[in-house]
């Protein structure tokens, strides 16, 4: 509660600051600044909202009790051409050489997938791998960045609702910290484990891990 009332507290702050001085001003171009300034701020708070609402279903919601057989590498492929239209830097992928049936929700681990590269882009310096792992009891999907990694101390933090690890990043970088608590929330729905780690660049590996096979009965 706290944590939510203070990623309101500042966008409620600049909009009834920016009412006030929109009312006091008939310069059209003063207008036009302060009408944009609302939008975002409103914008800003329907984004905050629609991350809790997420959440707050994953939170709720029981394991996932109709699972999906998918081809791993064909997916990741297919996944790879969606994720390039939202980031910035190249992705590589990491796959293996042989075809790997699992079970999976193919729409809550798109989600997941998507919020590990969203993350990922935001602190790498060129690069994104996505790799996956497969033993006869579990697969894996991992995601890296060549970025300065994350410390021993916050590995565990890192997934709790609201923790932006560096308290002086803006929303364009740090976000709500609510993307990666909805990632563990995803493995957790997938009977699996969510983990991070420094990898061969430097940067930070989250790896999803999860029962290759599943019963659905």
């Amino acid at each position: 509660t706290n944590a939510v009332s203070h990623e309101l507290r500042s966008p409620i702050s600049r909009l009834r600051f920016q009412l006030e001085m929109l009312q006091s001003t008939d310069a059209p171009s003063s207008r036009q600044t302060y009408e944009q300034g609302m939008s975002e701020d409103l914008n800003d708070m329907d984004a905050l909202i629609h991350e809790l609402l997420n959440y707050a279903t994953l939170e709720s919601q029981d394991p996932i009790t109709h699972w999906e057989n998918v081809e791993l590498s064909h997916w990741l492929k297919a996944q790879q051409q969606h994720l390039y239209a939202e980031i910035t830097n190249t992705i590589v992928l990491d796959l293996p050489p042989n075809e790997i049936h699992v079970s999976l929700d193919p729409l809550l681990m798109a989600r997941l997938l998507r919020n590990l590269v969203d993350n990922a882009d935001k602190y790498t310096k060129d690069t994104i791998i996505i790799g996956a792992t497969t033993t006869a009891e579990e697969c894996a999907i991992w995601v890296d960045d060549n970025g300065v990694g994350v410390s021993l101390e916050d590995e565990l933090l890192v997934f709790e609702p609201f923790s932006r690890l560096d308290s002086s990043r803006s929303k364009s970088t740090g976000g709500y910290g609510i993307g990666l608590a909805i990632v563990a929330q995803i493995a957790r729905h997938h009977h699996g484990n969510i983990a991070v780690h420094r990898n061969q660049f430097g940067g930070a590996r989250f790896i999803v891990s999860w029962p290759q096979k599943v019963n659905n009965e």
